[in-house]
């Protein structure tokens, strides 16, 4: 069950973006992808979390598969949000995956 009405398509970007962080905010997990809250080191989360990380944009429907796929490769959430950030609006920046 998707928890937004609307799927991330790459070029709804910002809609997409608003309804997740109100979902988020109602959930008490807004600190997840804004960076307030600091993400557990290696040796803190469980193979199960990281898993559930990955798989939890494409269970939940929110994203596309073509887009959803290219978030394996994050473990935090805050690197995932910013990506799909820089994704949708061809930032410059260049972002990398924590270790």
């Amino acid at each position: 069950m998707p928890i937004v009405s609307i799927k991330l398509n790459g070029k709804n970007y910002n809609q997409w973006a608003h309804n997740i962080r109100h979902t988020l905010m109602a959930c008490g997990l807004l600190d997840n992808i804004d960076g307030t809250a600091k993400p557990p080191q290696a040796d803190e989360a469980s193979e199960e979390y990281k898993e559930t990380l990955k798989q939890w944009s494409i269970n939940n429907n929110s994203v596309n598969l073509s887009i959803g796929a290219n978030l394996y490769k994050f473990d935090v959430a805050k690197d995932a949000w910013d990506y799909l950030r820089c994704f949708n609006s061809q930032c410059s920046k260049k972002l990398t995956v924590r270790e």
